[in-house]
């Protein structure tokens, strides 16, 4: 997913324009990314109110240490 953000300063006589993208792990992908940086998943959740993870979860949360 790609977008733009655009802010107006007023000092400027154009905007400030902040290109982004998106990119969306796997929670393998995560899981590798988190261990190869030396962190150890103490728990997976799949949404902000604790819900546990699983594959059809809107968020990928990990409590790590």
């Amino acid at each position: 997913m790609s977008f733009a953000s655009f802010a107006a300063i007023a000092d400027r006589p154009q905007p400030v324009v902040s290109r982004s993208r998106l990119a969306f792990r796997s929670q393998e992908q995560i899981d590798v990314a988190l261990a190869a940086s030396g962190f150890l998943v103490r728990q997976w959740l799949g949404g902000w109110n604790h819900t546990p993870f699983q594959r059809d979860s809107a968020e990928i949360i990990a409590l790590a240490s």
